[in-house]
């Protein structure tokens, strides 16, 4: 719902920096509460990964990373992306993010590179250059929506390289209050609050509860009960659902071509979601 949300503020004359601070902001506080409302679970061993990052990046400084990236970034350049390219360029190459995270992971000596994981990235950089030569209706090809929608898979590649062991360590729901509450201030000194309209607050509170408070919630419980595999099959539907919202919602007509590179992104990236490394 991100995609539609994020045209409706902009047609209100909301900037994109302006909806991610109300955004991070209000789901941190949404967070915040239910971290003091509940007791806090013990901290759990660190991983592998984590003992092997500590020594170059400590606990708040990793927290301060995710609330750089994953928030005040990728919070801004994904409405950016959307408002200057169109939800399904967007979301196409918001989803190049699992290849961020296998370059990242070979960068971090996490795992090997291998002709799988080149070939990964690979697809998955051939799937933007056909999605981004076949365009379409209602899609805006430039160098500002490409460079916005690969800067939001960036931030968004934070959520694995840098959040898991944040997660291990802290739990779901205080490590998303301290990342969002610290990402959306980032934010503050640069955007333009103000008071909204009773309009404009009921799409923000539809941004702030429903597409991330609750989205982050429901996907933590999922994660809970079903095997990593499964669980990102089933989140590899976002950017379809995106898309057919872009087509039945935003008029949206991508052509032939784009089509064939989004199906290639998304096959990258579940390929890489159920990569056993």
């Amino acid at each position: 719902m991100i995609g539609p949300l994020a045209n409706a503020l902009a047609d209100r004359g909301i900037q994109p920096v302006t909806m991610a601070t109300w955004r991070a902001l209000g789901a941190g506080a949404i967070f915040g509460a239910v971290a003091l409302l509940r007791r806090a679970p013990a901290a759990t061993p660190p991983s592998e990964a984590a003992r092997g990052t500590r020594g170059r990046l400590g606990l708040w400084g990793r927290v301060a990373l995710l609330a750089a990236a994953g928030v005040a970034l990728f919070y801004t350049a994904l409405p950016a992306a959307v408002e200057r390219g169109g939800i399904t360029l967007a979301w196409v190459l918001l989803y190049t993010a699992p290849a961020w995270v296998l370059v990242g992971s070979v960068a971090l000596g996490w795992v090997r590179a291998t002709p799988r994981t080149v070939g990964l990235v690979a697809a998955a950089t051939v799937g933007v250059a056909l999605t981004v030569l076949g365009g379409g209706e209602g899609m805006t090809v430039s160098p500002a929506s490409v460079s916005w929608g690969l800067a939001a898979g960036l931030g968004y590649s934070s959520y694995y390289l840098v959040g898991r062991t944040l997660v291990e360590r802290l739990g779901p729901v205080r490590t998303y209050a301290a990342a969002l509450t610290l990402g959306g201030l980032m934010l503050v000194p640069i955007a333009q609050l103000g008071v909204p309209t009773a309009e404009v607050a009921a799409l923000l509170a539809v941004l702030v509860v429903a597409s991330t408070a609750l989205a982050y919630l429901l996907f933590g419980l999922g994660l809970a009960r079903l095997s990593s595999t499964r669980a990102s099959v089933i989140a590899t539907a976002e950017p379809v659902v995106a898309t057919a919202l872009a087509v039945g919602v935003a008029g949206e007509r991508p052509s032939a071509v784009a089509y064939l590179g989004g199906a290639l992104v998304i096959a990258a990236a579940l390929a890489a979601a159920l990569s056993p490394a």
